[in-house]
């Protein structure tokens, strides 16, 4: 036993995932650069003689296709040559990311917020930028604002395909951007240069590393992604022609079944990830312990998107760790060269390996949870969570504006409910203050006096009544969703009954009435009524 934990603390203390080429191609190469910044500095700014990422339109259009040509290198029968390529775009990236950090939010919003329309996606791109501005201070957020980006990227140019060429879109953005529609629109240099960002195994090829979960925190150089956003940016201009149209997105809020998941809300649940998950799970490699604290930050904030977005690629990084531990392969934990592919879920999840013999995974982790992870991942009619998002698929805004009716119906119930209970609070504070001041001058009539003493013994059901009915809808506002058409009508009942009483005891309290002790029944009455719901 104590052999078999040794073995697996060897695959999870290993600093990076990134092979040898991989590794030189992201990391080496932008290293070397600065080790020579000074003398390469000097040279860019001649190059691109003094041009800025905030000039006007024509101008950006200028900066990118200086880069994109002056940093093109091909072989001798005219394919790209990756790492050449990548290593004359390293000075240019670097040249746009200073300038870029130098903005501030608002600033970044009025050079290049209309050039983002075309996305649709404009204020996840400005997040994004958030992001890279604190990126010192928290390097996560490269690896988060990555991922985002490549999503948007490839969603908003399948449309611009599917729109240009009235044809169904490529799956994938290696291909995307090997379209020869794509390459028409663009230019050819540009669209190699982000070929060479996120094109196939050769490349940089930053889109699978990313989600794929090979990255771990300050692999991924955050020039990258300051050049990418302002590439998406100065794009736009290319598609000013084209009407485009999109595509549905799928919205996950609409798969009524993921309602049996339960919540992990309690302050103890969050407190035992951090304890124990963290710190004693091998599940969890060292090297990644940042991005897991930054998925638990986010689900904290209630971000749920970005929460996905993070998790997805480390469980397959974690579940790879597992697989090749499990079928005695360390080296398929690795990025794949040109000539070998990755592991990725479909292998790490599939009942046999290549060459025929079990998938020891199944032993390893039990029916119950490959089921689940089938289920979630690879089946083609579950969610496929992680293609779907990575592939820019799914709405992951939570929608505010057009609700749906049955929703706004129990909203309207509730937000009248509360209205009632406010007016009540109101009228008995009022009364009883306006009793007092004619208690104490000795005012009130007998019968004044009686009522007053009545009032004065229904404040604490008052009180209870009111906590009661806020307590009952801060508990149901966070599931509205949740209620299936069977048990709405019955749920929709039980508030107009709460409705009901509530008005009551509005129109018994006011200034004309002051029936307290009628009060007291409907009081009582709604209690029970909530009680009965809860129990």
């Amino acid at each position: 036993m104590a052999e078999e934990v040794y073995e697996v603390e060897q695959f999870t203390r290993r600093t990076s995932c990134l092979s040898e080429g991989v590794y030189n191609l992201i990391c080496g190469l932008n290293l070397e650069y600065t080790r020579n910044s000074q003398r390469e500095k000097e040279k860019v700014i001649q190059l691109l003689a003094g041009k800025r990422v905030t000039g006007n339109h024509k101008e950006k259009i200028q900066l990118l296709d200086t880069v994109a040509k002056l940093s093109l290198a091909k072989n001798s029968d005219g394919s790209l040559n990756f790492a050449n390529t990548v290593k004359q775009l390293i000075p240019f990236v670097h040249y746009v990311h200073k300038q870029l950090m130098q903005l501030t939010v608002e600033e970044f919003e009025g050079n290049f917020g209309m050039d983002l329309d075309w996305t649709d996606c404009k204020h996840r791109i400005v997040e994004c930028f958030k992001l890279l501005k604190k990126s010192n201070e928290e390097p996560v957020n490269v690896i988060l604002s990555s991922l985002l980006l490549f999503a948007i990227l490839e969603r908003s140019l399948g449309d611009v395909y599917a729109s240009y060429t009235g044809l169904k879109s490529p799956s994938n953005l290696k291909d995307l951007l090997a379209s020869e529609a794509i390459r028409k629109l663009l230019g050819e240099d540009v669209s190699l240069i982000l070929y060479a960002m996120a094109g196939p195994p050769e490349s940089i090829n930053l889109r699978n590393v990313l989600w794929h979960g090979f990255v771990s925190p300050c692999e991924i150089p955050p020039q990258f992604v300051s050049f990418l956003v302002f590439t998406m940016a100065t794009i736009s201009s290319r598609f000013a022609a084209i009407k485009i149209e999109r595509r549905p997105q799928i919205k996950l809020t609409q798969l009524d079944r993921l309602c049996i998941f339960p919540n992990i809300e309690s302050i103890k649940c969050i407190s035992a990830i951090q304890d124990y998950l963290f710190t004693s799970s091998l599940f969890i490699a060292p090297s990644m312990l940042p991005i897991w604290k930054k998925a638990l930050q986010c689900y904290e904030e209630q971000r749920y998107d970005l929460v996905l977005i993070v998790l997805l690629p480390l469980l397959e990084h974690a579940l790879r760790m597992v697989f090749a531990h499990a079928n005695n392969c360390p080296k398929r934990i690795l990025t794949a060269e040109s000539t070998t592919l990755y592991t990725t879920f479909d292998e790490i999840l599939a009942p046999s390996l290549p060459g025929g013999t079990e998938n020891q995974l199944r032993t390893e982790i039990g029916d119950e949870f490959l089921q689940m992870l089938l289920d979630i991942l690879v089946y083609t009619d579950g969610p496929r969570l992680r293609d779907r998002i990575s592939h820019g698929e799914v709405d992951l805004d939570l929608p505010m504006l057009y609700r749906p009716k049955k929703e706004l119906e129990v909203v309207s119930l509730l937000s009248n409910i509360v209205h009632h209970c406010s007016i009540l609070s109101s009228q008995v504070l009022n009364t009883a203050n306006q009793r007092y001041q004619q208690w104490s001058k000795k005012e009130l009539r007998s019968r004044q006096r009686a009522n007053y003493k009545r009032l004065l013994s229904l404040l604490p059901l008052f009180k209870n009544v009111i906590k009661v009915v806020l307590a009952f809808i801060l508990i149901e506002l966070p599931s509205l969703q949740a209620n299936s058409d069977k048990t709405r009508a019955r749920y929709v009942k039980f508030l107009k009954r709460c409705l009901q009483s509530t008005e009551n005891l509005e129109s018994l309290s006011g200034p004309s009435k002051n029936k307290w002790d009628e009060c007291r029944i409907v009081g009582e009455q709604l209690m029970n009524i909530i009680q009965s719901h809860f129990t």
